[in-house]
Formats: structure tokens, sequence, C-alpha cells
């Protein structure tokens, strides 16, 4: 039964909706149905088949995003033949065939016969016989493989707009005498072809709302009765033709014609029309049934629009054809060439895929989607003029619509290098190779390392930052541009370049390294989850630590860990330390390391670590007393804060204790110290910060004894140099270095007031954890001399 035969009647179609599938789609574009009724939906964002029995009711699904065998890559085409799934896996350039389980079984590579055009892009997929007839997005042409083989077969069509010629050829279809009709997506048009490969007719013409017209045909049915169903992915409706001549939408029981999202593509099995609704992240279910026949001469086909240029301009510009119908659509401010659904229409992988990006997720703000602006901070940053907006006049307001950032009137000679290698950016209103776009409206974002004049330094992540080795031939100003961290000397880590991260062509850090502007799952747009500062971790791989004994081991300060008690910074509840605890990407403290609070007197590590800033304004607190001293890391006090002189929160040396940042200068007199007291001298030395404060003496017999205290009140240091309750004496057990004095009275009155110059205390007050031995575990030894022991502990008469 050929469907090319002249009938002097048509018979009509009408639909009743049976079922609609929704759960766990995401951007559906095709469905197969196997003899007992389940259902297989193709969801190429997610990689993924996702069955339903016929009932509706999700029973499994199989596949996952990659590709390695049994991994899928943005397909697009699904079909059932012989118990068999053969998947038309797009961005692979196969077809995966798996049986009706799910199980993975084989896949055929594809191949253009003409091994000068491009890689191919399978987009739909068709069984016939022993062969696999699929339509090439990327080459347009349709092309036949043998099942068995997987040998190509033959190919033909090419870019054009003549019979046989295609723009972007997609789903297909075959009567019962192997006559193959394709959809012609931007020819809007459906073309007939022999079981020899020769065009035979063409169906349907270029226009808008009128009879027999097609604007965005995607999806392609035969139906028993004759008639050939097309589908619009932008007008959302259903044509019938039959014999090549039109006979109307499709409706319901009622007349009324169906409107969907975007069908994307359309499978009948017996009397039910399975409907791929793709942005609707649905699949609607009808059954059909005829209609009192018409005849044939009322459905004549109507003249076609004017001219291939117009055309082609109709093809975006929809509201200057005849019978605009733009009218529909709520949000009418936008011209219908920069609404997302005109967009969507082509860019959901029919002629480009977006669906990673534009048509699920978070996506930057502009007038189709909203964000809510509560207790949000007003963008201070204004929209440059080249930037086009579109006025709401519900609202009086201007806001961003896609033409603001995009437009197609770009010539192919503009094309230049782009931070997405798979296309150019000549879409795109301006330059975009160093994310130029973003830094023209988020201008206060922007923090380049290599500006003369950095806008507000530790405001703002910085960009500019070469992830490569840095030249030995540069001057040291120049390398100071280039990351440190060796990991990162080869670009970004592989898990943010599969989530979307973008380098720019000198392979420094952009704006896209941590955002998506479309298809992220977080509100921030950032390209991976930022909640637990994962797209941190991926970059600052050596300041994370699992536990505090990794960090210890790293030297750097522990993070996700678990806090005995909860602490509030700005108001935020805290109850795990991760980065962004205490760093803010964009909000961070002026001239601090992104912090959330500044901190050069502590304040932040005060939170968490109570009292240890009260060496503020002591002989401790560098600022005062050794302005020109620097640090390990080459930073002076006033860079580092008070903290910051002695401690580094993520550079320490493995296994150095508390963070240390000191300069080591190896003690050369007669003691031996602990590892612990090593900080101390390296101050407490001849020639050192503090040579007016040296200790020659610290040491404490150890041979036969065992020394025990309360380690809350005087900690001893046990072999592995820990705070413990047995061990032996170091410096921390008499002295709390964050401390100027133990009595709290001299302790507030230090915080309040500098010390005066000759004000270093003295040797019951200065540092000390008790200023008297009622809490000393000496006196177990010591008795009656404690106080003289306790007192001239340091001194030689005591020795």
């Amino acid at each position: 039964m050929s469907f090319l035969l002249n009938h002097p009647v048509m018979a009509g179609l009408s639909a009743d909706h049976l079922l609609s599938i929704k759960a766990g789609l995401n951007q559906p574009t095709d469905t197969a149905i196997s003899n007992n009724g389940d259902i297989y939906s193709l969801n190429g964002a997610l990689g993924m088949v996702i069955v339903f029995s016929k009932n509706g009711k999700q029973k499994f699904s199989f596949g996952k995003p990659g590709k390695s065998d049994a991994h899928l890559n943005l397909p697009m085409g699904i079909s059932i033949k012989n118990n068999r799934v053969y998947i038309a896996d797009t961005g692979n350039a196969r077809i995966s065939v798996f049986n009706l389980q799910g199980e993975f079984l084989r896949i055929i590579s594809l191949k253009p016969v003409n091994h000068s055009i491009t890689p191919v892009e399978p987009v739909s997929l068709l069984i016939m016989n022993n062969k696999i007839i699929w339509s090439d997005r990327k080459n347009h042409q349709l092309c036949a493989v043998k099942i068995d083989s997987g040998k190509t077969l033959k190919c033909w069509g090419e870019k054009g707009e003549a019979k046989g010629q295609f723009r972007y050829p997609y789903q297909l279809s075959s009567d019962d005498q192997d006559y193959l009709f394709s959809i012609d997506v931007l020819n809007a048009r459906v073309q007939a072809f022999t079981p020899k490969g020769q065009h035979y007719m063409t169906i349907g013409q270029f226009g808008v709302n009128t009879t027999g017209s097609l604007f965005r045909p995607n999806g392609l049915a035969l139906h028993e009765d004759k008639q050939i169903l097309v589908s619009d992915a932008y007008l959302g409706t259903i044509s019938i033709f039959q014999d090549g001549r039109p006979m109307g939408l499709l409706t319901d029981s009622n007349a009324e014609k169906l409107l969907f999202n975007s069908p994307t593509s359309l499978t009948l099995h017996k009397d039910k029309l399975y409907i791929t609704d793709t942005l609707n992240n649905s699949i609607e279910i009808y059954k059909l049934y005829s209609t009192k026949p018409v005849k044939t001469q009322n459905n004549a086909l109507t003249k076609p629009q004017p001219g291939s240029s117009r055309k082609n301009c109709i093809s975006c510009h929809i509201s200057w054809a005849e019978n605009d119908i733009t009218k529909n659509y709520n949000d009418a401010q936008v011209s219908p060439v920069a609404h997302q659904r005109m967009c969507y229409s082509c860019h959901h992988g029919v002629i480009i895929d977006s669906r990673n990006e534009i048509g699920h997720k978070q996506q930057h703000p502009d007038i189709h989607h909203h964000r809510d602006k509560k207790d949000k901070k007003q963008n201070k940053d204004k929209i440059p003029k080249i930037f086009p907006l579109s006025t709401n006049q519900a609202s009086d307001k201007s806001e961003l619509y896609c033409g603001s950032c995009h437009t197609p009137h770009k010539f192919e000679t503009d094309s230049h290098e782009s931070l997405n290698d798979k296309h150019n950016n000549s879409w795109m209103r301006e330059s975009n190779n160093t994310g130029e776009i973003c830094q023209h409206c988020h201008e206060s974002k922007l923090d380049h390392v290599q500006h003369e004049q950095r806008p507000g330094i530790g405001i703002n992540h910085s960009v500019g930052i070469y992830l490569k080795q840095a030249n030995p031939a540069n001057n040291d100003k120049s390398n100071k541009h280039y990351a440190r961290d060796k990991n990162l000397h080869n670009g970004l880590p592989e898990e943010m370049i599969n989530a979307g991260a973008r380098l720019n062509n000198k392979q420094q850090i952009v704006c896209q390294t941590c955002h998506n502007v479309h298809g992220s799952d977080e509100e921030q747009l950032t390209t991976m989850k930022s909640k637990e500062a994962k797209i941190c971790i991926q970059c600052h791989q050596r300041h994370n630590a699992k536990d505090i004994k990794s960090a210890r081991k790293k030297g750097v300060h522990p993070v996700n860990i678990k806090l005995e008690n909860a602490v509030k910074i700005n108001n935020k509840e805290i109850e795990i330390i991760n980065c962004l605890t205490c760093h803010s990407t964009h909000n961070g403290k002026p001239d601090s390391a992104l912090l959330v609070i500044d901190n050069k007197n502590g304040e932040l590590c005060k939170i968490c670590h109570e009292d240890y800033n009260k060496l503020i304004n002591t002989n401790h607190d560098l600022r005062l007393n050794a302005k020109d001293s620097k640090n390990r890391h080459d930073k002076a006090p006033e860079q580092t804060g008070a903290c910051g002189s002695c401690h580094s929160m993520h550079e320490a040396e493995d296994n150095k204790l508390s963070l240390d940042a000191t300069i080591t200068h190896p003690y050369k007199g007669k003691e031996k110290p602990l590892m612990r007291d090593q900080t101390c001298l390296n101050c407490h030395r001849k020639d050192g910060i503090a040579d007016k404060a040296q200790i020659k003496y610290f040491s404490h017999p150890t041979e036969n004894l065992i020394l025990r205290s309360d380690k809350k009140e005087m900690p001893l240091v046990n072999k592995n140099n820990e705070l413990s309750e047995f061990g032996k004496i170091g410096c921390v057990t008499c002295h709390n270095p964050h401390r100027w004095s133990a009595i709290s009275a001299i302790e507030d009155k230090a915080i309040k007031n500098k010390p005066e110059k000759k004000d270093h205390g003295n040797v019951l007050s200065s540092y000390l954890r008790n200023n008297e031995i009622q809490n000393s575990f000496c006196k177990n030894c010591h008795g009656i001399e404690t106080k003289i022991k306790y007192k001239y502990y340091h001194l030689e008469l005591s020795r």
C-alpha cells in the first residue's frame, strides 16, 4: 500500500488525548515503542533512555553520557526493530545497539562515503529490512548502512534548496512499498524518494499560517489511512497531508487544533500517536480516529511565499510573513526572532545542539528567565548601549533578551577563535574570546591580574592567570601571573572541562572558567556546584583536605570538618567548614584574600578560635614592633595581619605544626629544643626579631621522669609533638602566645590600648597561662621551691 497513489477524496484525522508522561524526562527528542507497548524515551541531555510501561509507569533506564561503549553523547533518534533498540548517537557519530532490557550489544560506526567531507552527525534513523537509513545533520545528506556488517552502502544529498538537496534533514519514515520520506527542516518541506533513492516528490511549502505551509518541520509519521503527519517545532502544530496535498491541522474531538511547546518527533504505533514535546519535557499520547472525508479540490496548495531570499529572512523573522502569529505570545514585546522558542526551534539538536545549555537548568536572567530579586543586592553595573534591551510594556522596564548578546547577522568572515571549540563566535554581538561580553556588563566583578591598576584587589576572584608553566626567561613580575600549583600547569582539570569550564586561547582564566551563562545547575551559574565549594577544590586541590589528619600532613587549614558548636559568620550559621566559610568569590573584603570578614586583627579567626586575637597590640603583634620583618612567604605583618605573621592557612610546609609561617632558624645552642619550641626560637634568639627577649635556657630534665598535667591548664608535649596529658615540658606548657597576660583585666586593657613601649610584662605576667602556681603541676616535685623555679625558669641560676 503506497502513500503516493491518487485518490479523489481524503480522510481527515482527529485525536483524543490519552496520557501525558513527564517523570524524569529532560528534553526528550524521540520515542520508540516495543511490541508489548513499552515506551522508550530518548533523553539526549541525560545521555539516557527511560523506559515506561504502556500505562506511563517508569520501569527502568539505561545509558549514560560519555564516549565509551554503552555511553551516549547527545543522541537524537531512536528506533526499535526485531527486539533491538537502535540509537542515533549523534555526538559519537555512530549507531548504538541495545536489547530491550537496556544491555549494550554493539556499535555501528558511521563514516561518510566521501572522506573529504566533515565527520557525520546522525540525528534520525529508520530500519528498513537489513539496513539502516540515517539522516546526517552535519553534511545535509541521507545514508544507508548494512546492519550486520556496518558497511555504508551509499549517501545522497547535499546542502541546498533544489530537489534532492537538504538544509538539515531530520526525521524519517517509509511506507509499505519502501518509499522513503524525510523532513527537510530549513527548507520547510518533506521530500519523498523511491526505494532506489531517486527524488520522487516534495510535500509542503514554506509559509506561515496558510494551508499546507510548514515553518519549522521536525516530526514525521505515516498513518495507515495514507495520511502524512508533520509536526512544527516552533508553531507547535501538526499538519496533515495526503498524496502531497494539505488536509489542514490535527484537531481534537472538539475540532480545536492541537498545540504543543516543541513537538520534535512523532511516533505511530497501531492507532496511537506519541508526540515527543521536547521543550515541555513530556511525551503526549493520543488516539487517532478518522473523520468525515472531504474533497481534494477544497485543499489545493496556496500561493508560496515569495522568493528564496525573503524566505530565509522569514525563517527567523516570522513577523514579516503574511498572517503574522506573534500576537499569540504573552510576551509579545520580544520580537519572535529573539524569542527563546525561536532560538530553541534550531538549537534543540535538529540543526545545532544546545540542549546542555539553553533548554534547561539555570539561565542568565533575561526576559524569559526571571530571577527572584528578593533579598538580592542591587547590581550597580550598567549595560552598555551596544547590547540592545527589550522594553517590557507592562512594567515599562528595559530587560535583557536573547538578542541582547546574540545576533545572526554576522558574516562568516567575522569568525575568530572562540571559548567554545565546537563553533566560532560569529553569532555574538561582540568578540568574546576572553569573556569580554561578561566584562562589559559586570565591570565591578572584574579583577584582572595584569591590569596596571587593579580595581579593588581582594574583592573579586582574579582573572588573567595563566594555567601553564611560567617561562623561565620572563622577569619575576611577569611570572607572578602564572599558576604556582603544578597541577594547573596543563590547564583546567578534566572534570571542570567536562562541566563546561573554559580558558581563553592564551590559556588564561576568564569569567567562563567558573561560570556557564546557560545550563548551569547553580543559581550563581557556576560550572560546578558551589555550595560545598566543589568548584573551588578543582583548582585549589593543594588547599583541600578530607579531614584534620590530611590537613596537618598538607600544612593547610582543615576543611570538610563539622564544628562541635555551630558559629555565625555574617548572620549565616556555619556547621561545616569549607572554602566558602572564609572566602567569597565576588564579595570579599578589600585588600584581603577574598575573605568574608576583614581579618587584620584576627576577627575571622576569632569566630572559631575564641580569644586567639588577644595578642592584638601586644609584642606578638608584629605590626607594632617588627614592621619590616617577613614571614616564610615574604609577606610583611601589615600584609598578613596579626595572625598571618606566624601562620599560613594554605601554604605551610608539610607537617608544619600550627600552620607555621615563620622563617626557620635552626637552634645553635647547647640545649635540645622540642619541635614545637622551634617556632618560638625562630624569633627569641640572637639577632632574631625578639633578640631583646632571647631564650637561652628552656629545657627540663626528662630522664627517670613521668610528667603528668591537666592539658587544659598546662599541656605537655608527647613524642608526636601533640599537646597531651603526659609528655615533656615545652614553651606551650607555660605560655600562651595569643594572650598578653593570664589576668583578664590586663588582657582587656591590652586590647583596648597599646602597651607602653617599655611594658614588656614581667616574669609572672607576660604570655603566661597562669600568673600564679595554684594550677601548676610543678609543685608535685618542687614543693616549696615551685614559685622560685616557676618565676626564674629561663634564668641560669634556676638551672
